[in-house]
C-alpha cells in the first residue's frame, strides 16, 4: 500500500479551524485501523508464519499479537453507532492483551512467557474438569457415549502434569497469569496504561456484562463519545503492539519498511482526520491508500 499524501501544513492549520464531532474523529481512526489490517495481512502475518517455531518468548508475543488484531481487524466493519456495545467489548479484550504484551515486553515476571502458556494449559485442565464433574452431577444430560470423554482423556492424561506445574509456578492458581488484577498490571506497566485502564473502565464493563447499567437513561451523544473511544484505543493498542512486535521479533531485519511505516501509522490518525475535515468542507481529497508496495509518497 502506498500512502499519496498531498497535505500542506497549511492544509493541516486550516483543517484544525474546522468543527471536529465525534462521527469524524472515529473514521479517521477507522481508517488507521483499516491501513494497520492491510499492513498486518501483507507483511506481519507473512513474516511471522514465514518460519516453523519461535523461541518461546517470541511466541508469546506473536501469539497474544494475532489475538489482538482479530479484534482491530473486525473495528472498521462495525462502522456504526449501533455497534458501540460490541467494539466496547472488544475495547476491553484488545486492552487487557496490550497489557499481557506489555508485561512480556518489559519483563515485568522474569518468567513471563512461561507462566503464560502454563497458565493455558492449567485453564484448559480446569474446563476439562468442570465439565467431567457437570456430566457426573447431571448424566441424564449426557450423550452415548459420553460427551465428557475426550476431557476425561486429557484430565488422565495431563492432569497430574499440569497440577504438579500450577502447583510449582503459583502455589494456588491465580486469575490471571501473572498473579496481578488489571489494575495491578496497568500499574506495573506505567501511568499510561493506568490511565488506559481507568478511562472508560466501567463502560467496557457495562458493555460486556449483563443488566443495563451504561444503556439505562444515558443520551445518544454519550454513546458517540463511548463509541470514539473504544475505536481510538483500539487503534492506539494496535500501534504500540506493531512496535512491540517490531522489537521483539526483529522485523525489520527482514522487512526493511517495517519501522518506517510503523512510525507513519503514528501521525496517520492526524492525516485522516485532516483529510476529512477539509472534505466536509467541500474540499477535494487530498489523502489516498493506493495499492501497491508499501511506501510513503509525500507530493
Amino acid at each position: 500500500m502506498l500512502f499519496e499524501n498531498h497535505l500542506t501544513a497549511d492544509d493541516m492549520v486550516r483543517a484544525a479551524k474546522l468543527e471536529l464531532t465525534p462521527p469524524v474523529l472515529t473514521g479517521a481512526y477507522m481508517s488507521q485501523l483499516n491501513a494497520i489490517e492491510a499492513f498486518w495481512v501483507d507483511i506481519v502475518h507473512p513474516f511471522v508464519h514465514h518460519r516453523d517455531s519461535w523461541p518461546l518468548r517470541q511466541l508469546a508475543v506473536a501469539t497474544l499479537s494475532d489475538r489482538a488484531i482479530g479484534h482491530g481487524r473486525v473495528v472498521p466493519r462495525l462502522n456504526s453507532l449501533v455497534y458501540q456495545q460490541t467494539v466496547t467489548s472488544a475495547e476491553r479484550s484488545v486492552i487487557e492483551l496490550w497489557l499481557d504484551i506489555r508485561l512480556l515486553h518489559q519483563n515485568v515476571i522474569a518468567d513471563g512467557p512461561q507462566r503464560l502458556f502454563a497458565f493455558g494449559e492449567y485453564q484448559k485442565l480446569l474446563s476439562a474438569k468442570r465439565t467431567d464433574r457437570f456430566f457426573l452431577e447431571y448424566p441424564e444430560l449426557d450423550e452415548s457415549p459420553s460427551a465428557a470423554l475426550p476431557h476425561r482423556g486429557f484430565i488422565a492424561k495431563e492432569g497430574a502434569r499440569i497440577d504438579a506445574q500450577t502447583q510449582k509456578l503459583w502455589g494456588k492458581p491465580p486469575d490471571h497469569w501473572s498473579g496481578m488484577k488489571l489494575k495491578e498490571r496497568a500499574k506495573a506497566v506505567g501511568p499510561e496504561a493506568q490511565l488506559k485502564v481507568a478511562h472508560g473502565y466501567d463502560m467496557r464493563n457495562f458493555a460486556s456484562h449483563t443488566g443495563v447499567a451504561g444503556v439505562l437513561n444515558v443520551p445518544s451523544s454519550t454513546f458517540e463519545l463511548i463509541y470514539n473511544q473504544s475505536v481510538a484505543n483500539i487503534a492506539d493498542c494496535m500501534m504500540d503492539i506493531l512496535k512491540v512486535l517490531g522489537v521483539e521479533l526483529d522485523v525489520s531485519k527482514t522487512v526493511a519498511e517495517y519501522d518506517y511505516i510503523v512510525e507513519y501509522f503514528s501521525d496517520l490518525h492526524s492525516f485522516c482526520l485532516c483529510d476529512a475535515l477539509l472534505r466536509g468542507a467541500g474540499e477535494p481529497q487530498r489523502l489516498f491508500f493506493r495499492s501497491g508496495p508499501w511506501g510513503v509518497k509525500n507530493v
